[in-house]
């Protein structure tokens, strides 16, 4: 017997509440480091709701172990993409080899700016990466966005802020900047920026204080499958960030031990979570490369 469309949205829609509830369908990677003076900087799994970072991967570059320090991460169509910070200062590709990852530089020295942390953020809206230079001792930070058809950078915008660390777009491609107001005071807040309406161009659209703190470190990004907004701070505190475009409140979710600094946060989908989403018609259209 033929279903009805209403029945067929129906059956999609149960499905994606199920989805939503499913813990393996809010998969992470966290980057950030262990032992003592940020040694053995690298990334972790994290499944929401276990309360432990695992599965310690750290970096190498040119076949070499080093300590290359980490602003930013994040996963696109199964691939992971790191934002290196203070002396090098590019975006890289990961390849995965058991405990270490190979870093493959896709940016030109100095093409991101001058970053002490800052982030990287990928809009599924409109197909571009994104990254904040956080030039240290400075109150103006800077916004780049990256094509990923040939790695060419563009800086597209300058704020004001104290110490960003976090960059994360919602579904409908609105921009989240985390200020973890590292050096004055702590309490974090979130700016909120256009880059749809103009391309090409960040529009400031406000900010608003979070009312908690996070260190001067921090992961951001959104789970895609229900449109949350997710931030983890330096010490491994989980929160979504409810009413982020109006009144955003933080929601503690969980704690994850594991990490003595996390510098970033990419949401990693489930199989399948994606297409289900997609058959429901409620992911956004990407560019076609």
């Amino acid at each position: 017997m033929l279903r009805s469309s209403t029945t067929v949205s129906l059956l999609i829609a149960a499905s994606i509440s199920a989805l939503a509830g499913n813990v393996l369908a809010q998969g992470w990677i966290v980057s950030g480091y262990t032992g003592t003076g940020g040694l053995n900087r690298g990334v972790f799994d994290y499944t929401q709701g276990s309360g432990t970072l695992t599965n310690f991967r750290f970096t190498q570059y040119n076949s070499t172990t080093n300590d290359w320090g980490i602003a930013g991460i994040e996963n696109v169509n199964g691939t992971t993409y790191l934002l290196t910070t203070f002396n090098q200062n590019r975006l890289n590709k990961v390849t995965y080899s058991g405990s270490t990852m190979q870093l493959t530089a896709l940016t030109a020295p100095g093409a991101l700016g001058n970053s002490a942390e800052g982030d990287l953020g990928y809009n599924a809206a409109d197909g571009y990466f994104y990254s904040i230079g956080n030039t240290p001792f400075t109150s103006t930070k800077s916004i780049y966005r990256i094509d990923a058809n040939n790695w060419s950078t563009t800086m597209i915008g300058t704020f004001q802020a104290d110490d960003p660390s976090g960059l994360a777009f919602d579904n409908a491609g609105n921009c989240f900047i985390l200020d973890t107001h590292g050096n004055s005071g702590g309490i974090a807040e979130l700016l909120r920026f256009d880059v749809m309406s103009n391309p090409g161009m960040a529009a400031y659209k406000g900010k608003s204080s979070l009312g908690i703190g996070t260190g001067p470190a921090c992961g951001m990004d959104v789970n895609q499958s229900i449109n949350q907004l997710c931030v983890m701070t330096i010490s491994g505190a989980m929160y979504a960030i409810n009413n982020p475009l109006t009144t955003p409140t933080p929601q503690l979710l969980d704690f994850a031990v594991g990490s003595n600094n996390v510098t970033g946060l990419a949401w990693v989908p489930s199989p399948g979570s994606l297409a289900l989403l997609a058959a429901a018609g409620v992911l956004t259209a990407r560019r076609r490369r």
